[in-house]
């Protein structure tokens, strides 16, 4: 089976920018210990302020399912909903067929 790659496009509200990259060094670091975690960056736009993808990989799809069930997924969550993030573009995910 393929592994799985997931990412999302984030626009984070100005004032809770610090909020957000320290959330998500959380959730980076904690990710990267689950069974199945391949690779998870966090990555911030050079052009577009306020700008991040979160960029995963995983080693099958019940590794990534699992993945959304862990404590740092749902207070990811809860920030985005709560209003934190101006926008969201959820990616379909997408099978690797060739890595370097």
């Amino acid at each position: 089976m393929s592994k799985l790659s997931h990412y999302s496009r984030v626009v984070v509200h100005p004032s809770r920018g610090m909020e957000f990259l320290r959330l998500m060094t959380h959730v980076a670091e904690e990710s990267r210990k689950e069974n199945g975690c391949v690779a998870f960056v966090v990555l911030k736009s050079r052009h577009e302020a306020q700008t991040y993808c979160i960029s995963s990989i995983w080693a099958t799809e019940a590794d990534w399912e699992l993945h959304t069930h862990t404590q740092h997924f749902i207070d990811q969550m809860v920030f985005e909903d709560g209003g934190g993030v101006l926008s969201f573009v959820y990616t379909e995910e997408y099978y690797i067929v060739s890595s370097v």
